[in-house]
């Protein structure tokens, strides 16, 4: 019997509202984050991770990173079909986000390479397929050639701790993913890694256009020990 899929995750790079600055988005993205958790809905839900941006030269302009995992496929279609607490959800996004969260988001299957955690940082590598390249052949060839060569420029020498490849999926609302996929590195120092990754990032251009984004990870459910 072939191993059952990874259950589904959905990732979004934040983008605060105008009329909040850096401190006021995250204290009003943590009461966002609650206002869910309250919710019925929220038993479909296995872990939540809100990783606030660290500003760093070269990376991509958001105000953050979120992790959403939800138990199974099932679950995740029983979460969007509440429309009660969507409509909820919803409508505090509009007081918390730029715009509403389908506008950033991207819904992800995980590929392990080395298990993920709660850091001290993680950093996230928003990946965009080279043109000519078919979603499958890009998943296939970052999971076969990138991944091991991220792993050993950066586990390998104990820059990170973990590393985890999220490849995009069809939005269940249809139309394209935002990205084709983002990879995920717990580490200590993003910056190192960065500079480690620079040189073989830029040698696998003709793969993908890739924008890093580096966080601090807090995990919100379940609530850490």
């Amino acid at each position: 019997m072939p191993p059952a899929p990874p259950p589904p995750k959905l990732i979004y790079f934040a983008e605060r509202h105008p009329a909040l600055d850096a401190a006021g988005f995250v204290a009003r993205w943590r009461q966002h984050g609650r206002l869910g958790m309250s919710l019925p809905r929220w038993r479909n839900i296995a872990r939540y991770l809100q990783c606030d941006r660290i500003d760093l030269p070269g990376t991509l302009t958001c105000d953050g990173v979120a992790l959403v995992t939800y138990r199974s496929e099932a679950t995740l279609r029983a979460h969007v079909a509440d429309r009660d607490g969507s409509a909820i959800m919803k409508a505090d996004e509009l007081e918390t986000f730029a715009r509403p969260v389908a506008g950033f988001a991207v819904l992800t299957e995980e590929q392990s390479v080395v298990p993920v955690g709660l850091p001290d940082c993680k950093l996230f590598l928003r990946l965009d397929r080279a043109a000519g390249l078919s979603a499958e052949e890009f998943r296939k060839t970052w999971l076969r050639v990138a991944g091991p060569r991220i792993r050993e420029a950066l586990v390998a020498p104990g820059l990170a701790t973990g590393y985890a490849q999220n490849f995009a999926r069809a939005p269940l609302a249809g139309g394209p993913p935002l990205c084709d996929g983002v990879d995920e590195i717990d580490c200590a120092d993003p910056a190192a890694c960065m500079e480690a990754l620079a040189p073989l990032l830029a040698a696998l251009r003709d793969l993908a256009s890739v924008r890093p984004v580096a966080t601090r990870p807090t995990q919100l459910h379940p609530p850490p020990p």
